[in-house]
């Protein structure tokens, strides 16, 4: 077999085989991607709609026949509000119910206020066992904001759900909000991927054709040149010359050739230099590369950062509950957008606030300072929305952030695809009691003295005195930051 042809195959499943296993890369990090945007979108939704339900009235809704009252019918009317507010494109919610754990047997689950299966429109009070939810582990994660990390089946077909806990004024839980989309849907979403990958594999394959064709046949003719060229300087014929005249690799390696008949010891020299020089850069990149994170528990020193939106029950208050859930979710993104530039790590929602944590999963020598320049950037984030929403006619809302920095445990509670960390030690509750202290000493952000001495004279602070923290013995000195 020619040279010629085995070249021509190797450049075929060359390109087969890359433009395979590339896109099939691509597809499923496409897909997984994709999936994690519809599993936090689900979560969003779940979230700030149970922040909207009214769980004192949701208390009063027991038996079936609690379907008459004024509670149910305003609950029930919410719900059909935020599910057609949220079937659009990009996000299609089919179901949105509430489910409770089964007050007689706490190990089952039941459904309470759900759509009618005769009418989508219309909402009942059921009090039907839901076995499928047991089974899909939702009673696990009843009383957190959560999403399945796959599609479940039930009776009524195949879902991604996300959950959130619904709690009296009181604090205390009442029931689950669950909110499905319709497997079809996510389906259509993944599948979109799907396709373009076919098409792409297929557009490749018949460029990959034509470009081996005509490279197998360049190649071959430019190293017949040089390999004739080639045996006649290692002959001693330093005046012969490689005559290809290409704007390509070859062009490079003919001028290369005919240099190295020139100044053969040369061009030795430098080569001697260049591989030198590659072997200590790739030592340097190993020598440099970050440690890879550990998954499991393990006690760091981090900075933790709380915050929490003030006069956000007046506004839940004064407006409709879909016009809060638009300004949560507005504020949210810009929040988001914030921590995560200055590789901030989300730990969780917290009613109408934010915990954030510095220096994990990978360590950042400069936590401090990100924490610090993540609240300012945030309160001024605010700003720009506040004023947006005062133009709008909506009320004026302020912010507290608290900030603090020491010793806690943190560990893995995701899979180590996706690390999700959450902190756990007295560094958190003091950082969440600064926030609270936002609101009594009438700052905006809180620090306390261990981060005031991480980020030195890099902000401008004003020395608060000591303050005593609610649960703690020792009062501790804080700073506040100006904007």
């Amino acid at each position: 077999m020619k040279y010629r042809t085995k070249l021509y195959i190797a450049f075929i499943a060359m390109i087969f085989t890359t433009t395979f296993i590339g896109l099939g890369l691509v597809y499923w990090e496409a897909r997984d991607s994709n999936f994690s945007d519809l599993r936090s979108n689900v979560l969003t939704v779940a979230a700030t709609a149970a922040q909207g339900i009214n769980g004192d009235l949701l208390e009063k809704i027991q038996e079936p026949q609690d379907t008459d009252t004024p509670a149910f019918k305003e609950i029930a009317h919410f719900m059909k509000e935020v599910r057609d507010a949220n079937r659009r494109t990009d996000l299609y919610v089919i179901w949105i119910y509430t489910l409770r754990p089964n007050p007689d047997k706490p190990d089952q689950l039941e459904i309470g206020i759900e759509a009618s299966d005769k009418n989508y429109d219309e909402y009942v009070f059921t009090r039907e066992a839901y076995p499928e939810g047991v089974k899909a582990k939702l009673l696990n994660h009843i009383h957190q904001v959560w999403a399945t990390p796959n599609l479940i089946s039930d009776r009524w077909g195949s879902f991604l759900t996300g959950l959130a806990p619904i709690y009296n004024g009181q604090g205390q839980y009442v029931s689950t909000l669950g909110v499905d989309l319709s497997s079809q849907f996510v389906m259509q979403q993944l599948d979109h991927f799907r396709d373009l990958a076919l098409i792409t594999l297929i557009v490749t394959l018949l460029g990959g054709f034509f470009a081996a064709t005509v490279i197998s046949h360049i190649v071959t003719r430019s190293l017949a040149t040089v390999a004739r060229c080639v045996d006649q300087i290692g002959h001693g014929d330093l005046k012969m010359r490689v005559k290809i005249n290409t704007q390509d690799e070859f062009g490079e390696l003919a001028h290369s050739i005919n240099d190295m008949a020139e100044g053969l010891e040369v061009h030795e020299r430098l080569k001697a230099n260049f591989i030198r020089y590659v072997s200590k850069h790739v030592m340097d990149v190993i020598l440099t590369s970050e440690k890879p994170p550990s998954l499991k528990g393990e006690r760091r020193t981090i900075t933790v950062l709380f915050s929490d939106i003030r006069e956000f029950t007046r506004l839940a208050e004064q407006l409709p509950a879909e016009e809060v859930i638009a300004i949560f979710n507005e504020f949210l993104d810009a929040m988001l957008d914030v921590v995560f530039k200055n590789n901030g790590t989300l730990d969780k929602f917290i009613e109408d606030g934010l915990m954030v944590e510095f220096g994990v999963p990978i360590e950042n020598p400069k936590q401090e300072a990100a924490a610090v320049k993540t609240a300012i950037e945030m309160q001024r984030g605010l700003e720009k929305l506040v004023k947006k929403w005062v133009n709008e006619g909506r009320p004026e809302v302020h912010m507290g952030i608290g900030i603090h920095t020491g010793p806690a445990v943190v560990g893995n509670i995701g899979s180590e695809r996706r690390m999700e960390y959450t902190a756990i030690g007295d560094t958190v509750n003091v950082a969440s009691r600064l926030e609270k202290a936002t609101k009594e000493l009438k700052v905006p952000i809180l620090i306390s003295e261990t981060t005031k001495e991480a980020i030195g004279d890099v902000y401008k602070t004003k020395n608060l005195g000591s303050i005593s923290l609610p649960g703690r013995d020792q009062p501790i000195t804080v700073y506040s930051i100006e904007i």
